[in-house]
């Protein structure tokens, strides 16, 4: 969609919600879209539209929203978006982790970071840290001067089959 497309499918949307229509027919479409555009607010909107509405909203749509707030800096937004889904009773995935895990590490919160990779472990079902995951947190404690916590983290990598 360019951007005038999207103009036209959201003031579609918009419509729908004014007709009350309880559809989702290309909204998640819309979303993800909006989502690649940065439009952060007015995705954003759609969730608390899609609440409001009795529509379920899953981990991936507010993944979606955590990326595009990643990619705009809105760090301090992420974590308060995070807690709105821990209040809702969305599940966190590995993706909804790494994109935690990138925001403290870049502002070199060792603590954060590592308390949110040893979470992986501790979620339910049991989630294992990939490439990523390990890449934030050696990230985060060489920030900080923390080689021997690095040197670890790295062992712990390529015993799981790290390359």
């Amino acid at each position: 969609l360019s951007f005038h497309r999207f103009d036209e499918a959201f003031d579609v949307y918009t419509k729908m919600r004014e007709m009350k229509m309880k559809t989702l027919l290309g909204l998640d479409r819309l979303i993800r879209h909006n989502f690649l555009l940065d439009r952060w607010e007015r995705a954003y909107g759609i969730i608390q539209d899609m609440h409001k509405m009795g529509h379920p909203v899953g981990s991936g749509t507010y993944n979606l929203l955590l990326g595009s707030l990643k990619r705009c800096g809105m760090h301090k937004k992420v974590f308060e978006v995070i807690e709105e889904m821990e209040r809702r009773g969305v599940r966190k995935t590995l993706s909804t982790i790494n994109i935690a895990l990138h925001c403290l590490s870049s502002h070199r919160k060792y603590a954060e970071t590592m308390k949110m990779f040893h979470e992986c472990g501790e979620m339910e079902p049991k989630v294992e840290p990939n490439d990523s995951s390990y890449a934030y947190a050696i990230n985060a404690c060489m920030g900080v001067g923390k080689v021997t916590e690095a040197a670890q983290l790295l062992k712990g990598y390529w015993a799981r089959g790290g390359e």
